[in-house]
């Protein structure tokens, strides 16, 4: 490999080899090796919403929530929310992406921009993720009243199981609206 005289890689892969690279980038640990630190030791403290940012959450905003998928990909979708006073809440059903995925690895975000603005502002909130099933069918009902106006969540699918998806905020970002 020719370093060009400057410190710098001249060498370059053709194309068809950077295609046959590995996609998988997770972390590995190699034989012999051990990891210094567990992931439930390295958890941050919980952060909590001020008065403008769990406004977003419970009024009548749409959220996405992003999780990650299997590969290390993130697979973001929109969705209704809701905020108790310590985790941003978010109704689901067994079955489905963002619950498999959260069962796999609970990293999540929640991102909630204003429905009267857009342009405003936001507020992001990242954390560990807990799926819930109690109170889900109510909780569910409760979020159709906020969006639909209606008294019972309309959708229900025959046999759906309900579930309450919880991220504790370990990280909170906003700016404007959501500042």
């Amino acid at each position: 490999m020719d370093t060009g005289g400057e410190g710098r890689c001249t060498e370059r892969l053709p194309v068809p080899a950077l295609r046959a690279l590995p996609l998988d980038l997770s972390p590995r640990v190699e034989p012999g090796f051990r990891t210094i630190m567990k992931r439930e030791e390295t958890a941050r403290p919980m952060a909590t919403l001020n008065e403008k940012q769990a406004a977003l959450f419970t009024g009548r905003n749409w959220g996405v929530i992003a999780t990650i998928r299997e590969d290390g990909s993130p697979q973001a979708t929109p969705v209704w929310i809701d905020y108790d006073g310590e985790n941003v809440l978010v109704n689901s059903a067994h079955g489905r992406t963002k619950v498999k995925n959260i069962e796999r690895d609970p990293r999540a975000t929640v991102t909630v921009l204003p429905a009267a603005d857009q342009q405003s502002g936001y507020v992001m909130v990242s954390g560990p993720a807990t799926i819930v099933e109690d109170g889900a069918l109510e909780h569910i009902n409760m979020l159709a009243r906020k969006y639909l106006g209606e008294d019972k969540y309309p959708y229900l699918g025959p046999g759906e199981r309900r579930v309450i998806i919880q991220i504790r905020p370990e990280r909170v970002d906003g700016y404007g609206a959501g500042g």
